[in-house]
């Protein structure tokens, strides 16, 4: 596995038996990371040349072709791989110049790594190498030297001809990791999405708890409202000595009853309308909550069995009479440019820095208010999604034959 991240490049693994040869004959291949960028191709083969033989160097480009510091060695045998391991690996024989930022690190193919020990050549002159080194990084200061003064020359054919072969090789490593990161970055939507809708079913759980709790609460207030003015209306009554309380003339009731019992009338009236009040209120509470449950059901029934109705099969969703008079311009841009985008960018893999995202949501638009047929949609995206253009333009096809019959069916 790459350490960026990136998928490598897989090589079959064939037995020594299989090849004919010894262990130590083998092609190894190793993967060279923290190359300067001051050094590029042909630098880098030449100096891995002087450590042991190899069979091919490639280094690893972006998208815009510009180089990675990374790439894939293939040495001849194992010997010339450890040979170079040894030398110019991580705490190596050679210690590259200080001016350069960070030092080379070379890691073989795991599946010979148990080769490693085994394959060290102690015999190598090791000396004659390092002096080889010395003045491959002699040659790399003056060309440096005379890029800094202007006078940076052309690239060699070998050096044009090598960037071109690294361009495919480069670009089917990228390729692999962009739909890597483009599944990860869809599941990351998808368990996000699903993460906000956990988040809006429990605020609206907790809202309608706290509604039952202010109603439940609101009632239990009343009842120990009323049951104290019972007991207070009780105790009142325990005590009441009616002949005395007459005689005393101090209550309303004994000095002037058609008074009193005006105002009772009064203050009884008003009581009932509280109390019809408070039914009235509890009762529009209790209905608008099952009023907007049984709704909320019935909608997601009517919705569910619509969705189930358009069939998934692109044959037969090709064939279904989308109803055009309810797709007018506004629903498009409102609601199928969006869809459209954002169907674009999982597929793609990103919005990225150019207009292609952009053109291919125009272009699709304009294909559905044009009421063209979905299946030369397919053929013209097959030239940018390939495989995929069918399984795309079914989604969108789908989700288009769901509006109009949204629409039609009032929902």
């Amino acid at each position: 596995m790459n350490p960026f991240g990136s998928p490598v490049l897989s090589v079959p693994e064939q037995s020594a038996e299989d090849l004919g040869v010894s262990s130590n004959e083998q092609q190894v291949i190793a993967f060279i990371s923290g190359i300067p960028e001051e050094i590029n191709d042909s630098w880098l083969e030449k100096i891995l040349s002087t450590c042991g033989e190899i069979a091919s160097w490639k280094r690893v480009q972006s998208a815009d072709g510009s180089p990675q510091a990374f790439g894939f060695c293939e040495f001849k045998s194992i010997h010339d791989a450890t040979r170079t391991v040894r030398v110019l690996g991580t705490g190596g024989l050679w210690t590259m110049p200080s001016t350069y930022s960070q030092p080379l690190n070379i890691q073989l193919d795991a599946k010979k790594k148990h080769h490693h020990e085994r394959g060290i050549d102690s015999k190598q002159n090791d000396s004659d190498i390092l002096q080889s080194l010395e003045r491959i990084f002699d040659e790399i200061e003056k060309s440096k030297s005379v890029a800094q003064n202007g006078n940076e020359g052309k690239l060699s054919p070998k050096e044009s001809a090598n960037d071109e072969e690294l361009v495919g090789f480069s670009l089917d490593l990228e390729e692999a990791w962009e739909k890597d990161q483009a599944k990860k970055a869809r599941h990351k939507r998808y368990v996000t999405a699903a993460e906000e809708r956990e988040k809006h079913i429990s605020i609206a759980l907790k809202e309608r708890e706290s509604r039952l709790e202010r109603n439940a609460m609101r009632e239990l207030d009343d009842v120990e409202e009323k049951q104290r003015r019972q007991e207070a209306m009780s105790a009142l009554l325990s005590k009441w000595d009616d002949s005395q309380e007459e005689q005393l003339g101090e209550h309303e009731y004994y000095r002037d009853r058609q008074r009193w019992w005006r105002r009772r009338k009064s203050e009884r009236a008003h009581e009932m309308e509280v109390d019809e009040a408070d039914r009235y209120r509890q009762e529009r509470e209790e209905s608008a909550n099952t009023n907007e449950a049984a709704t909320a059901t019935d909608q997601r029934d009517v919705i569910e069995a619509l969705i189930k109705e358009i069939p998934s099969d692109p044959k037969l969703l090709f064939e279904w009479p989308v109803k055009w008079e309810y797709i007018d311009a506004n629903l498009v841009k409102t609601k199928v440019e969006p869809a459209v985008r954002k169907r674009l960018v999982e597929y793609l893999g990103g919005e990225g820095d150019d207009s292609s995202v952009d053109e291919l949501t125009e272009y699709v638009t304009a294909h559905i208010q044009q009421h063209k047929p979905p299946q030369g949609l397919v053929e013209e995206l097959e030239m940018v999604l390939v495989d995929e253009a069918l399984v795309f333009v079914a989604r969108i096809w789908r989700f288009v034959v769901y509006e109009s019959e949204a629409c039609a069916r009032k929902l």
